[in-house]
């Protein structure tokens, strides 16, 4: 996420100001803590958006290297051996 932002630096610019505008209304109703609750950051739109083009480019995925077969939670699980994309 880090490395998209410094390489956007429009993008990195509008998330900023979104954080900072949350971060200022709260401090309008007396919240100097520094800190943003459940529904502001949820509320962070460029953010949202920054984050799921992040996931949609570099898909976080499971690699599973075993040569024997696992068994979690009861579950039987067949040895899968590591394949590289290429």
């Amino acid at each position: 996420m880090l490395h998209m932002l410094a390489l956007h630096p429009d993008v990195q610019a509008q998330v900023r100001e979104e954080v900072h505008a949350a971060l200022a209304s709260r401090r309008t109703r007396g919240d100097y803590s520094g800190r943003l609750g459940c529904d502001e950051i949820a509320g962070l739109k460029v953010l949202d958006a920054a984050i799921k083009e992040t996931l949609r480019l570099y898909v976080p995925h499971l690699i599973l290297d075993s040569e024997r077969a696992l068994l979690i939670k009861g579950s039987r699980y067949p040895p899968v051996p590591f394949v590289r994309r290429t």
